[in-house]
Formats: structure tokens, sequence, C-alpha cells
């Protein structure tokens, strides 16, 4: 997963952008449907913002 130490990091940026590109990709790589790529991407940027909101 991501993983990331915030506290080293100066300079926090005002915007962040996540592009969803390679769902349907990497879903069919693992065997899986178009729309279990797209909830396991989903996932990822739950845990993102999470992450960024924790440290916000």
């Amino acid at each position: 997963m991501l993983k990331i130490n915030v506290a080293e990091i100066n300079s926090r940026p005002q915007h962040v952008a996540i592009i969803m590109d390679g769902n349907s990709r990497w879903a069919k790589q693992n065997g899986l449907t178009r729309l279990e790529g797209h909830r396991a991407g989903a996932k990822i940027v739950r845990h993102v913002v999470e992450v960024i909101a924790e440290y916000n």
C-alpha cells in the first residue's frame, strides 16, 4: 500500500490529483472483472484520502 512519512515532508501540496487509469487492465491481469478492478482502485483512493486527511 501507500508508504509515506508525512512528518518528513517540509512542504505539503495544496492540491493532489489522482488519475484513475489501469483498473481494467489490472483486473484483467488478475482474472477479475472490470467492476472488481474499479472497486479495488476506489479502495486505494479511499485509503490515500484517509491518510491525507489524518495529516492535514
